[in-house]
């Protein structure tokens, strides 16, 4: 989509490794690298914002495969540890390990919210796990939940009582703020968590990974085979979510990883090398453009 700004990534220096991207709250890049020298093994965070490279911290003798999740409001870093499964390690700005979140094995997505909450999507295979020996269902049966900065369960979207429509897989999430938006498995509403109070929109739009959000206009991107290089761009009305165009953005080749994350009013689209921004804005100009060139017929 010709609306969206793309910059290059700064390559990892002689040595090291990127082994993952994430989107912080204040739309910055944090990057995961690792090394090793020996037998001591370091992992190191970068912040980039599309212009200048910061290193903030560097963690000597920890394992390769630890990578950042997210920076909370308060500075502390969350880092996936794969030694400890179901825990999100925390971590001080200066490098201390400052104890871990219990959020359960096999989540797919994490954001920090700025009132200090941390909000956690699940895999099918988590939202699906057997009880424990008491009958008590893992805290991943949640779909999307909601922890305090001390790890505690504030809210979880399968408590809520039906009709609501039930979280079967976390495809996209994304915090606007303290609100959290998202589109699940398998009904793929548009969905809007706001004070604890959950709204859904049906929509047309199966298999998004990521979303923006901006007033009443919606932005998912990727999908399902075909269509993973997907752009729609959606309105919201009373119950339900109207498309009003759809474009496309490059796809690396099939053996390039692809990073899609939302956060906030922008889409984020990672891979070799390159970060795209795109705005709700922008894809609203965009599918605007591609309707003038090419409108629908009825």
């Amino acid at each position: 989509m010709p609306f969206a700004h793309t910059v290059p990534l700064p390559a990892a220096p002689e040595g090291w490794v990127d082994v993952g991207h994430v989107v912080l709250m204040d739309g910055t890049i944090a990057t995961t690298r690792s090394t090793i020298a020996g037998k001591d093994a370091s992992v190191r965070i970068t912040v980039f914002d599309g212009v200048a490279e910061t290193e903030v911290l560097r963690l000597a003798g920890r394992d390769p495969a630890w990578w950042c999740l997210d920076r909370m409001a308060d500075g502390r870093w969350l880092f996936y540890d794969p030694a400890r499964p179901g825990q999100v390690q925390r971590v001080t700005p200066d490098g201390q390990e400052d104890g871990s979140l219990h959020v359960g094995e096999d989540f797919c997505a994490v954001q920090c919210a700025p009132d200090h909450t941390v909000w956690v999507g699940y895999y099918d295979q988590g939202i699906f796990a057997p009880e424990d020996e008491h009958g008590n269902p893992p805290v991943s049966a949640g779909g999307i939940v909601q922890f305090d900065a001390d790890g505690r369960k504030s809210w979880a979207w399968n408590d809520t009582p039906p009709p609501v429509m039930g979280v079967d897989e976390c495809y996209a999430m994304t915090l606007a703020g303290n609100v959290l938006w998202s589109s699940f498995y398998s009904s793929f509403p548009v969905a809007c968590v706001r004070d604890h109070k959950p709204r859904t929109w049906c929509n047309t739009i199966d298999g998004a990974r990521a979303l923006a959000i901006e007033g009443e206009m919606v932005v998912m991107a990727g999908g399902y085979a075909s269509e993973a290089d997907r752009i729609a761009v959606l309105r919201l009305g009373h119950d339900s979510a109207e498309c009003i165009g759809v474009g496309t953005f490059a796809l690396p080749p099939s053996t390039e990883p692809l990073c899609l994350q939302g956060r906030d009013n922008i889409v984020h689209i990672i891979t070799q090398q390159r970060w795209t921004r795109l705005s709700v804005r922008a894809a609203v100009e965009g599918v605007q453009q591609i309707e003038k060139a090419d409108p629908i017929k009825p």
